[in-house]
């Protein structure tokens, strides 16, 4: 096994090269998510097995709401975070899409879900490692610590103890 870094819209290596392919929360970020599908799709060898995941509806709630109304307070000029993961957010969604990108109607389970806030501070390190860090690297080092600081106090005075993480899975198999 061996790991290489490169950019998932422009794939350099030759089509049925891997028996498995799995994109992690990252497929919903691109513009055209049919045509990345059908090139993950084109790099899996015969008998291989495609996984996606995507985030289910209110996906990060409240923290997102809470991050989007603080960023807005103190950067109005920054767009709204899109929550690119909002568009497939149902089951028929993603059959819908894999489907067309594959020619099979994928197996798609959900796993609704929270993830447990053990400090307030919590909510930045995920927002930290999620799509809402394209918003935080526009900021600058002191805009970044009083958006931190604000969602934390929030989080704390609404006594948030947990975000919802629905998410589903999909597999397909690529016909021998």
């Amino acid at each position: 096994m061996r790991f290489e870094r490169m950019d998932m819209t422009s794939l350099s290596f030759p089509s049925e090269t891997f028996d498995a392919v799995i994109s992690v929360f990252s497929v919903f970020f691109v513009e055209e998510v049919e045509a990345q599908i059908t090139e993950l799709w084109r790099v899996l060898r015969p008998g291989g097995r495609l996984v996606l995941t995507f985030w289910g509806k209110d996906a990060f709630q409240p923290g997102a709401a809470i991050f989007t109304e603080e960023l807005s307070t103190l950067r109005p000029d920054i767009p709204e975070p899109l929550g690119a993961w909002e568009r497939l957010t149902s089951r028929n969604a993603i059959e819908d899409l894999i489907a067309s990108a594959t020619d099979v109607v994928p197996e798609v389970h959900s796993a609704p879900d929270r993830q447990a806030l053990a400090k307030p501070r919590d909510w930045w390190t995920i927002a930290m490692g999620s799509g809402y860090r394209w918003e935080i690297d526009q900021l600058t080092s002191d805009e970044r610590q009083r958006l931190e600081q604000r969602c934390s106090a929030r989080i704390r005075a609404e006594v948030t103890k947990a975000i919802s993480v629905p998410a589903f899975h999909a597999v397909a198999g690529k016909p021998i």
